[in-house]
């Protein structure tokens, strides 16, 4: 069933009939850089978890670690939750983290907020409550949780964007550290990290603090400043922009009557 998935043509999807921050879709990603680490002074490459928004296209929250672990999933959500209010539903991949009782109790307590919902009856979801046992699977609450078909190539717009995010670190924002030979065999990446171990001697990488907020500058310039092809296309108000920003499109929504659902700091 992989195989047929991967080599059958995508199914093109339409996101302008959703909300903004319906769907998030979520994603691991590791950084093509190397960083140093301002506690240990190890010489790695940061991973970051990431939720992009289906409808608006906007990088709806941003962690990053050493590595990738439920703990890091949960806080990239709860750093969308402060800036841009509470989601409805996720779509990640069927990883460890994304499938952990941490990652199932954070659906459950956002249900326990009274939130709206609606019943969907084409898409078979698995509901968890606050312990993350098992429920009606028939039912469909906030807190929805959607799996993508495991190295799905078209599964995940995110994985797009996280590429995207690495030629804004690397040409706009300059940064230092690339990691160069990713395809080459395994001495051309020891030479590549013996490298890297000299630039951090001399100073010249950026510490793993430096580099996390780089990134946030990059999301930010993602969010308001870079045009995205597909919130163009998909403009549902007149007159329709030649091209527009994640951003724009989440202001548009908001003329329209969105808003956003707040919860308090101590729900968050």
């Amino acid at each position: 069933m992989r195989a047929l998935d991967n080599v059958l043509p995508p199914v093109l999807r339409d996101y302008s009939d959703l909300e903004p921050f319906e769907i998030l879709v979520g994603d691991q990603h590791r950084f093509d850089f190397w960083v140093v680490g301002e506690e240990t002074g190890e010489v790695y490459r940061p991973e970051a978890y990431l939720w992009q928004d289906l409808r608006t296209r906007v990088i709806y929250g941003a962690a990053l670690d050493r590595r990738y672990d439920a703990w890091l999933v949960g806080l990239a959500l709860r750093i969308g939750i402060r800036c841009y209010g509470a989601f409805k539903s996720i779509y990640t991949d069927s990883g460890r983290p994304e499938l952990s009782r941490y990652l199932a109790q954070i659906l459950g307590n956002l249900r326990a907020l009274d939130m709206e919902w609606e019943r969907t009856e084409d898409i078979p979801m698995e509901i968890f409550d606050v312990e993350g046992e098992d429920l009606d699977p028939h039912v469909t609450l906030p807190g929805t949780h959607r799996r993508a078909i495991v190295r799905n190539a078209k599964a995940k717009m995110i994985e797009r964007t996280n590429g995207v995010l690495e030629e804004i670190l690397a040409s706009r924002f300059r940064l230092p550290g690339s990691v160069k030979r990713l395809t080459d065999g395994k001495e051309a990446q020891e030479m590549d990290h013996d490298e890297a171990m000299a630039l951090a001697r001399a100073g010249k990488l950026l510490t793993d603090r430096e580099f996390a907020l780089a990134l946030y500058r990059a999301c930010d310039y993602y969010n308001r400043e870079r045009p995205h092809r597909a919130v163009a296309r998909e403009w549902a108000w007149k007159p329709k922009p030649r091209e527009a920003t994640p951003w724009d499109c989440l202001r548009a929504c908001c003329n329209a009557g969105w808003r956003p659902r707040m919860i308090s700091d101590e729900a968050a």
